[in-house]
């Protein structure tokens, strides 16, 4: 007679009874060492035909059923409900129960059967008919049999994973799996009309989880649900549910929520998985941790602490054994977060500053918050985010960032400053020209931080003088008003802010300077044209000023200066004053000093016929710009003035015979040479 140990819980619950079903299905069955059995267990069933036709071993039959004294088994016996609680009780773990008082009055105590009938009523295995009797020994059917395992099956399957599982589809009830997919299990069988409806549902669960199988004939699959329930088929079936119940009552893990913590432990961990009945340890690595069972399904478990960080396998232990490690179990322990600096600092209250936060282990990140409030956020690199603050009153907070090792220590480095947001109350001045070059003084308040001065959108250079006044260079821009905005770290300044409003206007130009050489002692009247220039008050030639006589948007009129005492000519810049500044054009006037004569051969020749059209050379020194050579009374201006001024070539003109003065003039001034040249007649 083989040894066997079984182990079983006695812990039961009135209220649920199909959690002790499930507690007491976790049982360990183990044959013990050293027993041996004959070529066969029993005479008139091989070892070999519960192998190949019922597909369970013999020595798992022998614990369900032992046979009879004769040594028989008697495998096409019709089983009796009494017998077939007794194998079930037997082949399922479930405790036997002795009442003092009978449940079923044909089931007295002290039969055969009675602790069996018992312990499966209670276990929710089997149960009496509407008059209360038992009939134990009634025969059943094959349809009754599936309904009793089916139902028991698909309720410790619902007890141990909340749901009855079909691929991707899940069920909250037998009958709610088998509307929805499970009467697709009964398609594959010519005989599946003749099972009554109240047992379809546990038949064809038991088709799905492969206890039942069917018989072929005639290449056609049989179910046989009316004919009578015979011995070896029975065990079958008890042995099939059993590994099916073991099956689902270990536990596994399916996922844990979060997957890390820190390294002091104490948060709270969700494991979800199932087989979570009867509980009786939960280990992060080898350290065992407090928990709850909340239901078949999940656990609420509280982290242990770890002394070095790492990857940790959870796992959770039931009296049908320990769950095994997989990917989903794995459990890691982290360092905390540090932040070493964030940059900028300093934000506006109504948030939307991108602030840099630089630290380490700024891995797997919760939340960043400032000053308690929750910012969005991204990661920048292997230790920095980038966060965008949030609203915050004005005040110094602090920047929290949160990871499963924990969060950062409080420092100065993670502060963060909120201020108000910046406003203009003036500028000064408030116009300028469109070169920019001007200082610009600008006061408002909260000049905080401050990013950056722009008119009109261009950058400036600036410096702040306090945190309400900042001096600004004023940038180029073109003519018309341009915004003055200061960006700090409150936000930027209004577009409406009083005082916002710069003007620039054209600098004035010139196109040309009428006569734009003239004498060293000056006095010329000079035309200025160009554009702009109606705002221009004073004119300078090199240093010397001179108010105009006339401005207008295109023409300025002014009398030349003198520039006396000149070694020699000189080109001078002109610059034009208006009220918002000057604008200068270099080498824009020439001072000229005035013409000479050599003294020594002046004229080259000194004779012409009256006829003219001779070629006269005059010698001399500052001819340029020479514009006429009268002779007498007679204008020349179709000169040859040579590179260094010191020539003129020219075409005498007729003129009477005698002598006459030669004059030279040019911008700085005229000479004249009396009887300069003669014209004589010609000869005989």
């Amino acid at each position: 007679m083989a040894c066997l140990i079984r182990l079983a819980c006695a812990v039961r619950s009135s209220a649920k009874p199909l959690a002790v079903v499930l507690v007491l299905g976790m049982l360990l069955v183990m044959i013990c060492p050293g027993i041996a059995y004959g070529a066969n267990i029993w005479k008139d069933i091989s070892d070999a035909q519960w192998q190949d036709t019922y597909r369970v071993s013999a020595q798992d039959a022998h614990r369900v059923a032992q046979g009879y004294a004769d040594g028989t088994f008697r495998p096409n016996q019709p089983v009796t409900r009494g017998q077939f609680a007794k194998m079930a009780v037997d082949g399922l773990g479930v405790q036997t129960v002795d009442p003092a008082k009978p449940t079923f009055p044909d089931v007295p105590r002290g039969s055969t059967f009675y602790s069996f009938v018992e312990g499966a009523h209670k276990a929710g295995i089997i149960s009496g008919f509407t008059d209360g009797y038992f009939r134990p020994d009634t025969n059943l059917t094959r349809q009754q049999g599936y309904s009793i395992l089916g139902k028991y099956l698909s309720g410790v399957e619902l007890q141990a994973t909340g749901v009855i599982k079909d691929g991707a589809n899940t069920y909250s009830s037998l009958q709610a799996w088998y509307n929805g997919v499970g009467s697709a299990n009964l398609n594959g069988y010519a005989d599946a009309n003749q099972i009554d409806t109240v047992h379809k549902p546990a038949t064809a669960y038991l088709i799905h989880m492969g206890v039942v199988l069917g018989s072929p004939s005639g290449g056609l699959w049989y179910l046989s649900p009316q004919a009578q329930l015979n011995r070896a088929p029975a065990v079958a079936m008890i042995l099939r549910t059993e590994a099916k119940v073991l099956e689902l009552a270990k536990p596994s893990i399916t996922a844990l929520a979060p997957t890390g913590g820190p390294l002091a432990g104490g948060n709270t961990v969700g494991i979800t998985g199932k087989g979570f009945v009867g509980v009786t340890a939960v280990k992060f690595g080898t350290v065992a941790a407090t928990y709850t069972v909340d239901n078949g399904t999940h656990i609420t478990a509280v982290a242990p602490p770890s002394t070095v960080a790492g990857t940790v396998t959870v796992s959770v232990t039931t009296q049908g054994g320990t769950s095994a490690d997989t990917e989903a179990d794995n459990y890691t322990y982290f360092v905390g977060p540090t932040i070493t600096s964030v940059s900028p600092a300093i934000g506006s209250v109504n948030g939307g500053t991108m602030v840099l936060i630089t630290g380490t282990n700024l891995a797997n990140i919760a939340t960043v918050t400032f000053g308690g409030v929750p910012a969005t956020y991204m990661v920048s690199g292997p230790n920095q985010i980038t966060a965008q603050s949030p609203p915050h009153p004005a005040g110094v907070v602090d920047i929290r960032v949160t990871t499963p090792g924990g969060a950062n220590p409080n420092t100065e480095a993670d502060d963060f400053t909120y201020v108000d947001a910046p406003t203009l109350l003036s500028v000064d001045p408030s116009t300028g020209l469109t070169s920019g070059g001007n200082n610009v003084v600008i006061r408002g308040t909260n000049f905080v931080g401050v990013s950056g001065v722009s008119f009109g959108g261009t950058a400036a250079t600036f410096t702040v003088d306090s945190s309400t006044q900042i001096t600004a260079t004023a940038p180029a821009h073109a003519a018309g008003e341009a915004i003055v905005r200061v960006a700090a770290g409150g936000g930027t300044t209004g577009l409406s802010d009083p005082g916002a409003a710069y003007t620039y206007v054209a600098a004035p130009t010139i196109t040309k300077i009428v006569l734009p050489a003239g004498p060293i002692d000056g006095g010329n009247v000079v035309n200025i044209v160009g554009n702009n220039l109606a705002a221009v008050n004073m004119v300078a030639f090199g240093d010397r000023t001179v108010a105009p006589t006339t401005a207008t948007d295109t023409t300025v009129t002014v009398t030349v200066p003198a520039l006396l005492g000149l070694p020699q000519d000189q080109s001078v810049s002109v610059t034009l004053y208006v009220p918002l500044g000057s604008v200068a054009f270099a080498d824009a006037y020439q001072y000229l000093l005035p013409p000479v004569f050599r003294a020594v051969d002046p004229v080259v020749p000194v004779v012409g016929r009256p006829a003219g059209d001779e070629q006269v050379v005059l010698h001399g020194f500052h001819f340029f710009h020479a514009s006429e050579v009268i002779f007498g009374a007679t204008s020349v201006t179709d000169l040859l003035v040579s590179a260094d001024g010191r020539t003129i070539t020219l075409r005498t003109p007729a003129h009477g015979e005698g002598r006459v003065n030669l004059t030279v003039k040019t911008p700085g001034g005229e000479i004249t040479l009396p009887d300069g040249f003669e014209y004589v007649p010609p000869s005989i």
